[in-house]
C-alpha cells in the first residue's frame, strides 16, 4: 500500500504542488457540475484507499451533500477510518459489484483506480450503472508518468512503471476508453501527469 500513499505523505515540495494542482483542477470539475446547487445529493468515491483523497473531496462539497466512500482493502479503510473519522460513510465494496441502486449517486469519483484494474469496462459499466449523470475519473497520463518516474530514478528496472498499474493510457485513448463505454466527455483537464475528464452518461 505504501506506493498508493507516497505521492501525499513523502512528495516534497515538487510533488506537493503536483498534488494540488491536481485537486485544483479536480474542483474546477465540480464546478460544472450541478452538486454544489442541490439542498442535499449522493456523492461516491470509488477506490477511496486510505482517505486522503476523501478528505479533500469533504473541503470542496457542500455541507449537505452525502459523501460516501468504498474500497476493496480492508487495510486502507481502517487508515481511513482514523482519518476521517465519522465524517464520512465508508464501506468495503467491489467496483464491479457495488452495493448501491441503479441511477442513485449524483456524483462519482474515480480517481486513479482504473489502471490497478484488470477489466475496466466491466467497472466503467457499474459506474454507469449507479451514477444519475456525471463521473470525475482520473488516471495516469502514459507516457508521460512512466518518463517523470525513470526521470527520478523510480521503478528503473519496470521503466518508471509504478507496482500494481496494469492498464497504461494516454489522454487520447482514456477518453476513447469512456465514449466507447457509454459517456461523453464534458470537459478534460490535464494537470501534470494525469489525465481528468468529467463524463456523463450517455442514456
Amino acid at each position: 500500500m505504501e506506493q498508493y500513499t507516497q505521492k501525499y505523505t513523502e512528495s516534497g515540495k515538487i510533488g506537493g504542488f503536483l498534488i494540488d494542482n491536481y485537486f485544483k483542477n479536480v474542483k474546477e470539475l465540480i464546478a460544472l457540475t450541478d452538486i454544489n446547487s442541490k439542498a442535499e445529493g449522493n456523492v461516491l468515491e470509488v477506490g477511496c484507499g486510505p482517505g486522503y483523497s476523501t478528505e479533500k473531496l469533504l473541503d470542496m462539497l457542500p455541507e449537505d451533500i452525502n459523501l460516501k466512500a468504498s474500497d476493496i482493502e480492508e487495510e486502507n479503510l481502517d487508515d481511513a477510518r482514523k482519518l476521517l473519522g465519522e465524517r464520512v460513510s465508508l464501506s468495503k465494496e467491489d467496483i464491479y459489484d457495488l452495493k448501491v441502486e441503479n441511477s442513485s449517486i449524483d456524483l462519482i469519483f474515480i480517481l486513479e483506480v482504473l489502471e490497478h484494474l484488470e477489466e475496466p469496462q466491466k467497472a466503467l459499466e457499474e459506474i454507469k450503472r449507479v451514477t444519475k449523470q456525471y463521473a470525475i475519473v482520473a488516471v495516469p497520463r502514459e507516457p508521460i508518468w512512466r518518463m517523470l518516474n525513470m526521470v527520478r530514478f523510480k521503478y528503473l528496472k519496470d521503466f518508471g512503471n509504478t507496482p500494481g498499474h496494469i492498464q497504461h493510457w494516454s489522454s487520447i485513448s482514456f477518453k476513447k476508453l469512456l465514449k466507447n463505454n457509454g459517456f461523453r466527455i464534458v470537459s478534460a483537464k490535464y494537470p501534470l501527469p494525469w489525465t481528468m475528464l468529467l463524463v456523463k452518461k450517455v442514456d
